[in-house]
This record gives structure tokens, C-alpha cells and sequence, in this order.
């Protein structure tokens, strides 16, 4: 990088993918503001992935799924689409990309590059992600929905509904709790893991005038959101309610949010958000990590 300074049943996962946070270091966070550092020559797509062995992966304008090594773009998939919003990497090493217009989430081969169809008739499938079984968690901006998709073909499992313009998702490290950023209303729902599939969304923290996109949480259970073309980044407290400001970057598009997966480039205590407007990233270094793909490292 360069740099300057009342659901069915979902199964849960069959392992814990995160590294238990130390009692001591919730105690206190990191002091806001974070002061952040801006790495270069990355995409402006709407969404990124870091995979456990570190590439950056996201799709080009041209709709190709590229992997970023060493600052050089090596070819994963050509013309997945144009209409891009998730990516994430499945616990297969395959992806899940999500398109907007077509009402489509294509599966992309991590080996082949073939693209086949994952799951659709979702009302502009937008944000993702993902958990240690595979199931793929996915927002409907349009249809105020978020559904889990537990395998390639299944019937989208309906988790919440009447949400305003459902954006970013983000799991717990232990992955009993599902949160979702509201980007028509500024709020902050989670959803809790119970015996037989998931509870209700239930408001979680909100902030007036805000439109959430992207949407990260912390070993201790802090809520990171980014504001949609302010340039702002807020912080929710684990018990929820109002958020501070913990940094303010300079782009009016920050739709996505990564924690690192333990590799020297991509460090796991450090949250990567992009911008899409110069295809940047700004990396916060803080106290804990967050849920990563299935394989990173501590």
C-alpha cells in the first residue's frame, strides 16, 4: 500500500472465527478523535474484502473481480458486474458479489472465475456478510429486508423487515449478533442469535440526520458507522444509544468498512474504510479486533 502519514432456523456457525478480546482492554477505548492513516492505489468500488491471506480484493468499473498483490491487479473473475455493491469472501475461498440492479447475489469461483447465480429476487441486495457456516447474511435497500442465504440455491430465509433502506451488516466476533446500519434513517438495529433462528431487530443506537453505509464492530461489542457524504465516522457504545465522533476523513462516500486479518499489511487491530470517490483507504488503529473471514490470523 502506499501511504501518507421470529425467523426458521439458520444453523449457527460450527466454530468461533474470533480471537476472545482481553477484559481489561474494553475497559476503556481508544480516545476519540482516531487519527487515521490514508493508503493509495486502491478501487472506487462500492465494497472490498480482505481475504485471510491478504489480498484486497474488489470489482473494477469495468465489472471485473480483481485481487490486489503487491499493488498489482491480478484477474479473479471478468465482467461480474458493473452494478457492484457486496463482495465478501466465502469460508469456501469463493465470493458472493452482490448486484444491485439485477436483483442478483452471483457466486464467483475463487479458483475458475465462473459466476453462477447465488441467490435472487432480492430487492437491491447490498450490503453482506458472512459467517464461519457460510451462510451469507445480505441487506435489501429497496425492500427493507435483511435475509440469510445458507447455501448457494436456498431460499432466502426473511430475518427483518419494515427497516429504512437497510445498508451495512456486520456479525459479532462470536456471531450471536447481527447488526444493521439504517441508511434512510441513521439507525443502528441488532438482531440476536437465539435456539431457533434469530430474534426481532431491535433499535441498537441512532443518530439524527445521519444515513449509515458502511458498518464494522469491535471484540467489545462497539458499533463503528460510517455517514454517507460527510465524511463522518461514529462509534457506538456496546450498550448502545448515541454514538460519538470518532474521526472525520476527507471523502462524501466511505461505503465500506474491513477490519485487518493479522498479516503485516493488513494488522487485526487496525479498521480499514474506503473511500470511493480517489479509490483510498483510511486505516484507524485501535484497541481490538472485529469478526474477519473464516482462516485470518490473530
Amino acid at each position: 500500500m502506499a501511504c501518507t502519514p421470529n425467523a426458521p432456523v439458520v444453523e449457527p456457525p460450527p466454530t468461533d472465527t474470533s480471537v476472545p478480546p482481553d477484559t481489561a482492554s474494553c475497559e476503556e477505548s481508544v480516545p476519540a478523535p482516531v487519527a487515521f492513516t490514508t493508503h493509495t492505489g486502491f478501487t472506487t468500488a462500492e465494497d472490498f474484502e480482505i481475504t485471510p491471506d491478504g489480498r484486497f480484493v474488489s470489482l473494477m468499473p469495468s465489472g471485473n473481480l480483481i485481487a490486489l498483490v503487491d499493488g498489482v491487479a491480478e484477474l479473479i473473475a471478468p465482467a461480474v458486474t458493473d452494478e457492484g455493491a457486496c463482495t465478501r469472501v466465502l469460508p469456501s475461498g469463493d465470493f458472493v458479489v452482490c448486484d444491485r440492479e439485477d436483483t442478483t447475489v452471483h457466486l464467483v469461483d475463487g479458483e475458475t472465475g465462473a459466476k453462477s447465480v447465488f441467490a435472487s429476487g432480492l430487492a437491491f441486495p447490498n450490503g453482506a456478510v458472512v459467517d464461519a457456516s457460510g451462510t451469507v447474511y445480505v441487506s435489501e435497500l429497496a425492500g427493507g429486508r435483511v435475509v440469510a442465504i445458507p447455501a448457494a440455491g436456498a431460499t432466502p430465509v426473511v430475518l427483518a423487515t419494515g427497516l429504512s433502506s437497510p445498508n451495512g451488516l456486520a456479525l459479532s466476533v462470536d456471531e450471536q449478533r447481527l447488526y444493521v446500519a439504517g441508511f434512510g434513517d441513521g439507525t443502528l438495529h441488532v438482531l440476536e442469535r437465539v435456539a431457533d433462528g434469530w430474534g426481532p431487530a431491535v433499535l441498537h443506537g441512532a443518530r439524527e440526520g445521519s444515513r449509515f453505509d458502511a458498518l464494522a464492530v469491535d471484540a467489545c461489542g462497539r458499533a463503528y458507522a460510517g455517514d454517507w457524504q460527510t465524511g463522518a465516522l461514529w462509534r457506538f457504545p456496546p450498550e448502545g444509544g448515541e454514538p460519538e465522533l470518532l474521526a472525520e476523513v476527507p471523502s462524501v462516500w466511505t461505503p465500506a468498512m474491513r477490519w485487518g486479518v493479522g498479516t503485516p499489511e493488513w494488522p487485526s487491530t487496525s479498521l480499514f474504510v474506503s473511500d470511493r470517490d480517489l479509490g483510498r483507504l483510511f486505516e484507524l488503529s485501535l484497541d481490538t479486533t472485529g469478526h474477519r473471514p473464516v482462516g485470518a490470523l490473530p
